[in-house]
C-alpha cells in the first residue's frame, strides 16, 4: 500500500486540453467579440462560382446566400436568409415604394428645405445633402447621415446668410474619404465660389480643404435678356475617376440670345478637389438640365434633359474633354426619347421650369434614371444594365411611351407631389431625398426633407407581369398615398364618418369617439379582377376586437373581407361569412405594423410584420379560397382608416397611418392571392460581377469571381472578428500578443463575459468527464483584468457549481503618487524583481473614484515605506496630472494561473466568468488560455535548474565598428531541467502496483494527485501529448500543496509559472537496475522555451 509522500512543495506542467471553437457551449456563453465583419462565404459544395464577402456584419451573425437563377454572371440571381430565418429574402425593384419617412421635418410654412443630392455607402449608410431655411437671409447648409440601422443624425457643413443657393454633390475617392463641393455666395459683390469638404469616416466629421476651389469667381450679377450678363446657379455634381475628379457647375445664362440658357460650366481636378481648371462651358445650342454625372468602369456618364420630352446620356471618356467636343464625335443615348409625354417645361428665359430628373448607380453598377412624368402627375423609374438601353420597369421593354407603368410614386394630382429629389444606392435598395408639395389646407410641412425607399430584400416580392420575366418585368404600386396630404385632399380619396383625422409630418392621425367611424375610400375598381394592398399603421389604443373598428376593407364583386387590427393583435374578417379566417397575427402594443393583402374573386392571402425599414420579413398570418359570396353590395373598392364603428372600446380609438398603397387588375401582374412559393417564386437579384458589389444586410456585401451559379447552390458567411474567441487556442493563435477581446465602452464597467466549454463536444452536457487527474488548471496570458470565476457543469444535478472565485491581484494597500510613479505607502509590502511588473495594470481608488493604468517597469526592492529594506516603485505608461494621488491600490498582473482540485467530481463543461469591472483599455482580453489536467512528474527533478533570458534583440556591427541593432520581440525565458540524480520507478511496475502519492490536500473528499517514481515516464509522456513544441503548456517550478476547505490557489508571479513549449526530445537513461523491473532511470534535460 503507497504512502503519502507529499513534498512541502510540488512542480508540474499544465498541459492544454484539446479544446476547440468546437467545444464552445454558446448557450450558457454570453460573450462577445470585438471588430465584427464578414467572414468567409463558404461554398456548401464544390461550385464554379466563388462568392466573396465584405464588410461589417453583427455578433454571431449567420447568412445563407442561394442561388435563384442558374447562368453567368450578369444573368444569374441569388436570395438569401439568416440562419433563425425560416424565408428566404428576394429583392423587389425599385418601382415598389417600400417605406417612407420624414428625415427632417420644416417647423413651418416658411422654414423650408432644399434637396441638393445624395450619396451611399457601400458600408449601408447614405448621406443626403440639404439647405435648411433659418429665415429669408440665412440658410443652413446641412448633411443628413442615414446609418445602416435606420437612424438619422443632423451635421451641420455650411451657414450663408443669403438666400443664394448652395446647391452641391458628393463622390469617394479611392481610399473610401468623400467629397462635398457646394457653391457659396456673395450678394455684396455679385460673385459666387465652390467651397470642398472631405470626410474620411463616413461622413460623421468634415474638413473645409478648399475654399476657392473654381480658378476664378462666377458672376452672378443682373438679369436675363438678350446679351446680359451673369448667371444663376443651379445644380452642382462632382465625380471620380481615372485619378480625375469632373466638377459639372450647372448654371442659367442671363443671355437669352442663344437656343438655351441652361449651361454647364465643366471643371476638372487632378488634387483630389483642391483647385479646379476650367474645361469649357456648353454653348447653349442645347439645353443641361436636371444633370448628374456617374461613373461606370472608370468612364464618367452625363446625364441630362435636353428638351421637354427627351432625357439623354453622354459617356465622357476624361475630365478634361469638354461635353460639347465629345457631343460632336460621340453618340449620346436616349433615356427617354422624344415622344409624346412631357418631362420637362420650357421657359420665357429658355431655361426649364418644371420637371426633375434624378440618376444615379446601384451597388452593382445599374443605372437608374427618375424621373416626373408630367403628364400623368407621377414619379417613374428605369434601369440600365448597359448604360445604353434604360428601361421602364414593369414597362414591357420600351423607354418612350410606358413611362407610368415605371412609376413609384402616383396618386393622381399634380398638387399632391414630390419636387427635388435625390436618389442613391444604399442598404440593398434605392433611397430617394425629396422634398413635396401638398394640395390641403394643412401646408406646414410641405418643405421637410423626407425619404422614400424603393425596392429593397422582401420575404414576399411584388409578382412578375409576364412569362420567363426580365428584371425589370414586375410589378410595382398603381397609387400610392404618403402623408403629403389627407387622402381625401388629394382627389383619389373620398372619406366618410364623424371622427376627427389630422396630418402631421410624417404621419395622418385618425382619432374616434366610441361608435364613431371615419375611413378612406378610393375610386370604383374593377370588380372582380386581382387587387395588392399594403398598408403601415401603428394603433395606439384598443379597441378590444379583431371583428370591426380599425383596418382595411375591401369589396370586389360578391365577395368582401376586412383585416382587422387592435393594438396586439390582427385578423382576417370574412365580412359576408361573420367570422374570422385563420389565426392572429399577435405583436407588441404600440408597434408599427405593415400589412400586405392580396384577393381575385373568392381567394385571399394576408401577410403582416413588425414594420422595419431594412429586410421585409413578411409572416403569412391567413389565407382562403373561399370567401362567403353575397349579392348587391355594390362598386368594387378599398376602405381603410376606421371603417366600422365599434361600441366595445371604451376612451379614443387613436390610430396613426404612415402609407396605404395598392394595385388593381393589369397592375398586378401575376398577383398574390394563391400566396408565393418561397424562395422559388421569389424576385432574385443578380449577383454582382467582379469588382462590384451587392449589399445584403448589416453592412456585408458580396462580390464574385468566375461563374457560372446554378440553382439551390448555397454559400454560408459567419460573422469573423478582429479580435476574435478562437485567438485563446494556442492551435489558433501561437502568441498570446493576438488576443481575444470583448467589445470596447466608451466609459465605466465591461459588462460581464462567459465562455463555456464542452468536455467533449459530442456528448455535450449529457454526461460528465474527468480530465485524467483530479488537479486540473486554468492559466490565462496576456489579460487585462482582475476579478473572475471558474464553474464546473455537474450533469446530474443539470446546474453549475462555483469551483472559485479569484482577485487576480499580486498586492492590495495603500500608494502614493509623484507624476508618473507610484510609491507603497505601507510598512510592509513585497519584493519585487527588476522589471517583474512590466505590462501588469494598477488599480488607484480614492473614495468612489476608481482607475486603471498599466505599468512601464518597476525598480527592485520591497514595496512598502519601511526605512530599513530597498524601496520598489512603479513607473506608469499613461499617467495624467489628474490622476488620484493617494488611495488604495491594487497591482494586477497581466497572467495567472488557477490550480484547483476537482475533489473526484466529473465535469461536463468548464466556465470562465470574467465578473463586470473597469479596465485599461475599456475591454476585457485574453491572449491565451490554456485549460486541462495538471501533470506531476514525481518525484521532484534534481537540483541545477537553469533559467535564462533573451533579450530578442538582434546585433549588427559594421566594419568600423558602429553596432545596430534590431528588436524583434519582447524576449523570453527558457528553462532546462533534469533528473540526473535518477529516479527508481520499480514500484510503478509492480503488479498490483501501489507506489507511493502526492497529495494537493489531504481531506476526506481528495484523491492522489501524482505517483512517486514517474517522472521518466510521465515526461515522455507529456512530449508525445504536446508533440514536441506543437502545442503548449504551462511549467509550474512551486505549488504548494492546501490545508482544510481550500481546494484551489492563484498563482500570478512571473516566477511562478510560464507558458512554454518544449523543445527537442526527452531521453531516459538507466543507471541501475533490471528493465521494467527495478530499474532506476535518468532524465535527460528537458529544454522549455517561453512563449512570446
Amino acid at each position: 500500500m503507497g504512502n503519502n509522500n507529499t513534498p512541502t512543495d510540488i512542480r508540474g506542467f499544465l498541459l492544454p486540453w484539446p479544446f476547440t471553437m468546437d467545444y464552445l457551449w454558446s448557450s450558457e456563453s454570453t460573450h462577445n467579440q470585438q471588430g465584427p465583419h464578414a467572414g468567409v462565404a463558404e461554398a456548401q459544395g464544390n461550385y464554379d462560382l466563388v462568392v466573396k464577402a465584405t464588410g461589417d456584419l453583427q455578433q454571431d451573425a449567420d447568412i445563407t446566400v442561394q442561388t435563384q437563377k442558374a447562368g453567368h454572371i450578369g444573368k444569374s440571381k441569388f436570395v438569401w436568409k439568416h440562419s433563425t430565418d425560416t424565408l428566404y429574402y428576394g429583392r423587389d425593384g425599385a418601382n415598389v415604394l417600400s417605406y417612407w419617412e420624414n428625415v427632417a421635418e420644416s417647423a413651418g410654412t416658411t422654414a423650408t428645405t432644399d434637396v441638393y443630392a445624395s450619396l451611399g455607402l457601400p458600408t449601408g449608410e447614405a448621406l443626403a445633402l440639404y439647405r435648411q431655411r433659418v429665415t429669408a437671409t440665412n440658410f443652413n447648409l446641412k448633411i443628413a447621415r442615414r446609418s445602416a440601422s435606420g437612424t438619422y443624425q443632423q451635421i451641420q457643413i455650411y451657414n450663408q446668410l443669403n438666400n443664394k443657393p448652395l446647391a452641391g454633390g458628393f463622390c469617394t475617392l479611392p481610399d473610401n474619404s468623400i467629397l462635398l463641393a457646394h457653391y457659396v455666395a456673395d450678394t455684396t459683390t455679385n460673385r459666387a465660389q465652390v467651397v470642398v469638404h472631405r470626410s474620411t469616416n463616413g461622413g460623421i466629421d468634415w474638413v473645409q480643404i478648399s475654399t476657392e476651389a473654381l480658378p476664378e469667381f462666377i458672376n452672378i450679377s443682373g438679369s436675363f435678356g438678350g446679351g446680359n450678363a451673369g448667371f444663376d446657379l443651379s445644380r452642382l455634381r462632382i465625380a471620380y475617376a481615372q485619378g480625375q475628379v469632373l466638377l459639372m457647375a450647372g448654371l442659367q445664362k442671363h443671355d437669352t440670345s442663344t437656343s438655351a440658357t441652361d449651361i454647364i460650366r465643366q471643371y476638372a481636378s487632378t488634387d483630389n478637389g483642391g483647385t479646379f481648371s476650367l474645361v469649357a462651358d456648353t454653348d447653349g445650342g442645347t439645353g443641361f438640365f436636371s444633370f448628374d454625372v456617374l461613373v461606370k468602369n472608370d468612364i464618367f456618364y452625363l446625364t441630362f434633359i435636353d428638351t421637354q420630352t427627351r432625357a439623354r446620356i453622354l459617356p465622357l471618356s476624361h475630365a478634361f474633354v469638354s461635353i460639347d467636343v465629345v457631343r460632336s464625335y460621340g453618340t449620346t443615348f436616349n433615356i427617354i426619347g422624344s415622344g409624346a409625354i412631357n418631362i420637362a417645361t420650357l421657359g420665357a428665359n429658355k431655361f426649364f421650369t418644371a420637371g426633375q430628373m434624378s440618376c444615379w448607380v446601384d451597388e452593382d453598377g445599374r443605372f437608374f434614371a427618375s424621373l416626373e412624368d408630367l403628364d400623368h402627375n407621377l414619379m417613374t423609374v428605369a434601369l440600365s444594365d448597359d448604360t445604353e438601353n434604360f428601361f421602364f420597369l414593369a414597362g414591357n421593354g420600351t423607354n418612350t411611351t410606358n413611362l407610368e407603368d415605371g412609376r413609384w410614386y402616383a396618386i393622381g394630382s399634380a398638387n399632391t407631389m414630390i419636387t427635388a429629389h435625390s436618389g442613391c444606392s444604399a442598404n440593398g435598395r434605392q433611397i430617394v431625398f425629396h422634398n413635396f408639395e401638398n394640395n390641403g389646407a394643412v401646408s406646414t410641412f410641405a418643405g421637410s426633407l423626407c425619404a422614400a425607399y424603393l425596392g429593397g430584400y422582401s420575404a414576399v416580392t411584388m409578382p412578375q407581369i409576364s412569362a420567363y420575366p426580365r428584371d425589370y418585368d414586375y410589378t410595382g404600386w398603381q397609387f400610392t398615398w404618403v402623408p403629403f396630404d389627407k387622402p381625401d385632399d388629394t382627389g383619389h380619396y373620398t372619406t366618410s364618418g364623424a371622427a376627427s383625422a389630422s396630418l402631421s409630418a410624417d404621419k395622418l392621425t385618425i382619432s374616434a369617439s366610441s361608435g364613431q367611424d371615419k375611413y378612406y375610400e378610393s375610386p370604383s375598381l374593377s370588380a372582380g379582377s386581382p387587387i395588392i394592398i399594403r398598408g403601415r399603421l401603428k394603433p395606439t389604443s384598443s379597441q378590444g376586437s379583431v371583428t370591426g373598428g380599425r383596418g382595411i376593407e375591401y369589396r370586389s364583386g360578391v365577395y368582401y373581407f376586412a383585416v382587422y387590427v387592435d393594438d396586439n393583435q390582427l385578423a382576417l374578417y370574412d365580412i359576408h361569412g361573420t367570422a374570422q379566417v385563420g389565426s392572429v397575427f399577435n405583436f407588441a402594443s404600440n408597434s408599427e405594423i405593415d400589412i400586405l393583402i392580396a384577393s381575385d374573386d373568392a381567394n385571399v392571402y394576408v401577410w403582416a410584420m413588425v414594420a422595419s425599414k431594412t429586410e421585409k420579413q413578411w409572416v403569412a398570418v391567413a389565407n382562403t379560397s373561399s370567401l362567403t359570396s353575397g349579392s348587391g353590395i355594390g362598386s368594387a373598392r378599398i376602405r381603410w382608416g376606421v371603417v366600422s364603428g365599434l361600441t366595445i372600446h371604451t376612451g379614443t380609438l387613436d390610430t396613426e397611418w404612415f402609407e396605404l398603397h395598392y394595385s388593381n387588375a393589369t397592375y398586378t401582374g401575376d398577383g398574390l392571392h394563391n400566396g408565393q412559393t418561397n424562395p422559388s417564386q421569389l424576385k432574385g437579384r443578380k449577383y454582382p460581377p467582379t469588382t462590384q458589389f451587392a449589399y445584403i444586410t448589416q453592412g456585408t456585401s458580396i462580390t464574385t469571381i468566375d461563374g457560372p451559379a446554378f440553382e439551390l447552390q448555397q454559400y454560408r458567411i459567419r460573422t469573423a472578428y478582429n479580435y476574435p474567441l478562437d485567438r485563446i487556442f494556442f492551435k489558433n493563435s501561437p502568441s498570446p500578443k493576438t488576443q481575444w477581446r470583448s467589445i470596447a465602452v466608451s466609459s465605466g464597467s465591461i459588462a460581464e463575459q462567459k465562455i463555456a466549454l464542452f468536455m467533449d463536444p459530442v456528448i455535450q452536457n449529457n454526461d460528465g468527464a474527468t480530465f485524467g487527474n483530479d488537479l486540473f488548471g486554468v492559466s490565462l496570458q496576456n489579460i487585462n483584468f482582475r476579478n473572475f470565476e471558474l464553474h464546473r457543469y455537474d450533469a446530474a444535478a443539470s446546474a453549475w457549481v462555483n469551483i472559485g472565485t479569484f482577485d487576480n491581484h499580486l498586492y492590495i494597500g495603500t500608494f502614493l503618487r509623484v507624476g508618473p510613479t507610484i510609491l507603497c505607502n505601507d510598512a510592509t509590502g513585497p519584493y519585487l524583481q527588476f522589471d517583474e511588473c512590466r505590462d501588469f495594470y494598477v488599480i488607484l481608488t480614492s473614495g468612489d473614484t476608481s482607475i486603471v493604468r498599466k505599468i512601464r517597469t518597476n525598480s527592485e526592492g520591497v514595496f512598502s515605506n519601511a526605512a530599513t529594506s530597498k524601496r520598489a516603485s512603479l513607473q506608469l505608461v499613461d499617467a495624467l496630472h489628474s490622476d488620484i494621488s493617494s488611495g488604495t491600490i491594487h497591482i494586477v498582473p497581466n497572467a495567472c494561473t488557477v490550480i484547483a482540485d476537482l475533489q473526484q467530481n466529473t465535469p461536463s463543461a468548464i466556465r470562465i466568468t470574467i465578473k463586470s469591472q473597469i479596465t485599461n483599455e475599456n475591454y476585457f482580453a485574453i491572449g491565451n488560455a490554456c485549460i486541462g489536467p495538471v501533470v506531476i512528474p514525481a518525484h521532484q527533478y534534481g537540483r541545477g535548474r537553469t533559467i535564462q533570458f533573451d533579450s530578442g534583440v538582434s546585433t549588427e556591427i559594421a566594419n568600423d565598428g558602429t553596432q545596430r541593432t534590431t528588436n524583434l520581440n519582447a524576449g523570453g525565458r527558457s528553462y532546462r531541467i533534469a533528473w540526473s540524480e535518477g529516479v527508481d520507478i520499480q514500484d510503478i511496475y509492480d503488479d498490483p502496483a501501489s507506489p507511493d502519492y502526492y497529495m494537493f490536500n489531504t481531506g476526506a473528499s481528495f484523491r492522489p494527485i501524482a505517483s512517486v517514481g514517474s517522472a521518466p515516464t510521465a515526461m515522455m509522456g507529456i512530449v508525445k501529448y504536446l508533440q514536441g513544441p506543437e502545442n503548449a503548456a504551462v511549467y509550474l517550478p512551486k505549488i504548494t500543496p492546501v490545508t482544510g476547505g481550500v481546494s484551489a490557489l492563484i498563482l500570478n508571479r512571473r516566477m511562478q509559472h510560464a507558458l512554454v513549449t518544449i523543445e527537442g526530445p526527452v531521453s531516459i537513461e538507466n543507471i541501475l537496475g533490471d528493465e521494467l523491473r527495478d530499474e532506476v532511470m535518468r532524465v535527460g534535460t528537458i529544454t522549455m522555451r517561453e512563449v512570446i
